[in-house]
């Protein structure tokens, strides 16, 4: 009788923790992935956004486990503390096991705050510089993520190539935004070997963008839309206000040269960047440790000259550079 106690005991016991093992893992299973956008407007982090989200759901997440977070309209002086308090949030509750940020800023901020989470970014220039990681094959940290840097080299050569006339290049750039820095200086120190004079000018909002670009008119012979979050999101005033003056621009994404009739970009694929994204999530979700791998950097910057852009401000193309292109729009 003591026996057949013992074993029943034991059964007991044994169906007892495999239920508690089993309704620990099922919770763990529904910790949540919260995606933090700094805002609905910049087609670099919307349209990876989209495609977080379709891969994610194709690996098996459901849309409770994915929650996005879109700032309200608030005052430029409010935006930062609304991030703040958010990331705080997001740090502390244990719905969350893996937080996402979109953006340079976005991410300074959040790597700030969240320390004892894994976070991974998206649609950030250059981590490296921006000293949110230590280097290109390991964070060091608690980051990991996918950069969109372009190299700078070979999108001047393009636009030498395209519009060899263009000696001066106007650049605009929104002060204190870390997201465009690294082109800045990448640009400085490459001007002298290509023979391009830039002129870079700081603004503090999206009025500003305007008025400065119909000022640099008289002073350059296009413009460079780089990867800042103000010209992902405004650019196309400077595009609009370029092409009305005869000036060529260039872009860094696909929708600034196809959607904005910008003249010619080497660009983001902003569908890859999402894709990258999404597989980084789910390993560090399952458990990979963010501090091992290594910054995703892209491969390939198609070329896309549009050809209507082109036509419109008069440019005299060389008969070689449509060969140039890996897309023509016309």
């Amino acid at each position: 009788m003591r026996k057949f106690s013992c074993f029943v005991l034991s059964i007991f016991l044994f169906l007892f923790a495999f239920l508690i093992l089993t309704n620990s893992e099922a919770s763990a299973g529904q910790k949540k992935i919260g995606i933090v956008m700094w805002n609905n407007k910049s087609g670099a982090y919307v349209k990876p956004l989209a495609k977080i989200k379709a891969d994610l759901q194709k690996k098996g997440y459901t849309d409770q486990q994915v929650e996005v977070f879109f700032p309200p309209k608030l005052a430029k002086t409010e935006k930062k503390q609304y991030f703040k308090d958010l990331f705080t949030k997001l740090n502390k509750s244990k719905d969350y096991s893996v937080i996402v940020t979109s953006g340079t800023n976005c991410t300074k901020i959040g790597a700030s705050i969240v320390k004892e989470k894994p976070l991974v970014f998206f649609s950030v220039t250059d981590p490296v510089a921006s000293k949110l990681v230590a280097s290109w094959e390991s964070s060091g940290n608690n980051l990991a993520g996918v950069s969109i840097k372009v190299p700078i080299k070979t999108v001047m050569y393009t636009f030498t190539q395209v519009a060899p006339d263009a000696k001066t290049i106007g650049v605009i750039h929104k002060k204190g935004d870390f997201s465009g820095l690294p082109y800045i200086d990448e640009i400085n120190k490459l001007a002298y070997n290509l023979s391009i004079k830039f002129i870079v000018e700081e603004v503090d909002d999206h009025t500003q963008l305007k008025q400065k670009t119909q000022e640099m008119l008289s002073k350059v012979d296009g413009f460079f839309l780089h990867g800042e979050t103000i010209i992902s999101t405004y650019g196309k005033d400077i595009v609009d206000i370029a092409t009305q003056n005869n000036k060529p621009t260039l872009g860094l994404k696909k929708y600034i040269v196809k959607d904005w009739g910008c003249t010619l970009g080497n660009v983001v694929d902003f569908e890859m960047v999402g894709t990258k994204t999404a597989s980084i999530i789910d390993r560090v979700y399952k458990g990979a440790n963010p501090a091992k791998l290594k910054v995703v950097l892209l491969k390939e910057f198609p070329l896309l000259i549009n050809l209507k852009n082109i036509k419109q401000i008069g440019l005299d193309l060389p008969y070689d550079a449509i060969d140039l292109a890996d897309e023509v729009l016309e």
